[in-house]
């Protein structure tokens, strides 16, 4: 809470005393905190929440000044978009009597993973196997990737390689459309990218 101080300034003139009160108020500075998730993908929406408690001042005077120069009274939020150039956000809390503090929140921005497909040969002949095989470059070496394939004509496929045989219409061509998805686990949070084939 607030602590309370009096000095006194004591002036004296042959050997008569005078002394004259001063007083102050001293406040601490307000506690801020930073409520928000921690990794994005390139492209998401960046939303936090900025909470000054300080002891006797008005929340809606309090003013949040973040580090990209936005600045608001009595509203903690913030937005923007991410970027790889974003590593940390910083925001800083004056309250109505001017006591200052801030807080820095930590952010990670991935970039989802790149995902190619490639067949072993692209002529085939009719009932022949045809392999399509999927690839994946994580956003970092080391962590866990998998795959899924789209469906067709009933068929799946759960690994980095689909095994179809193409059939042929009337007019002796035939199409077969086939997305795979590529999944990577990074500190708990799932990134994706697709191709199709």
């Amino acid at each position: 809470g607030n602590s309370s101080y009096t000095f006194y300034v004591i002036g004296e003139e042959n050997g008569c005393y005078t002394q004259q009160p001063v007083s102050f108020d001293v406040r601490p500075k307000p506690n801020v905190t930073i409520e928000g998730e921690h990794i994005y993908c390139v492209g998401d929406n960046i939303n936090l929440t900025a909470k000054a408690e300080s002891n006797n001042a008005a929340a809606d005077k309090t003013v949040y000044f973040w580090s990209n120069g936005e600045g608001k009274t009595g509203d903690g939020t913030f937005s923007t978009t991410a970027t790889t150039a974003i590593s940390q956000i910083k925001v800083t809390a004056t309250d109505e009597f001017t006591c200052v503090n801030e807080a820095t929140h930590d952010i990670e921005v991935m970039v989802a993973p790149q995902v190619s497909v490639s067949a072993e040969k692209t002529d085939v002949c009719q009932g022949e196997n045809a392999n399509i095989t999927a690839a994946i470059t994580p956003v970092a070496n080391g962590n866990n990737t998998s795959f899924s394939w789209s469906k067709e004509n009933d068929q799946s496929f759960s690994s980095t390689e689909a095994v179809i045989t193409p059939s042929m219409s009337n007019t002796g061509e035939g199409t077969h459309k086939f997305t795979v998805t590529g999944s990577e686990v990074h500190n708990s949070q799932k990134f994706t990218g697709e191709s199709a084939t």
